[in-house]
């Protein structure tokens, strides 16, 4: 089972891995993890990797394929404080430049909110605050 903290905000949930490691065995409950958040009232998410110094292929797949299945949903998902290892990993998979990563938290929700203007613009519709 992985050690993760998991925070909701008013406009986003932050997930945080207290895992060093973030390896192929642990794909199952990340989907899952991912996926509860996705489907709840508030699908909007930051994932802050702080303390994940190394990550698996599988699990990098993973977070593509959820951040796609994101934008099809009208959903934000950002990945912040991607440790220099990790950020090496995504770049060589050719995945840094596809998902939305940014240094801080501070600068995930300026995306998120972001996000949610251009939501409004197109749609017509306020999904601002969840």
């Amino acid at each position: 089972m992985m050690d993760v903290k998991l925070n909701t905000k008013e406009a986003f949930t932050v997930i945080t891995p207290h895992e060093p490691h973030l390896a192929v065995n642990m794909a199952d409950d990340f989907a899952n993890l991912l996926h509860g958040i996705t489907s709840a009232e508030c699908p909007h998410a930051v994932l802050d990797m702080q303390h994940v110094t190394q990550m698996d292929p599988e699990i990098a797949e993973l977070l593509a394929g959820h951040y796609g299945q994101c934008l099809e949903q009208g959903a934000s998902f950002v990945i912040c404080s991607v440790q220099p290892g990790v950020m090496e990993m995504l770049k060589s998979m050719d995945l840094s430049d596809l998902l939305n990563i940014t240094p801080t938290e501070s600068e995930a929700w300026d995306i998120i909110h972001m996000e949610a203007i251009e939501r409004e613009l197109l749609n017509g519709e306020n999904d601002d605050a969840c």
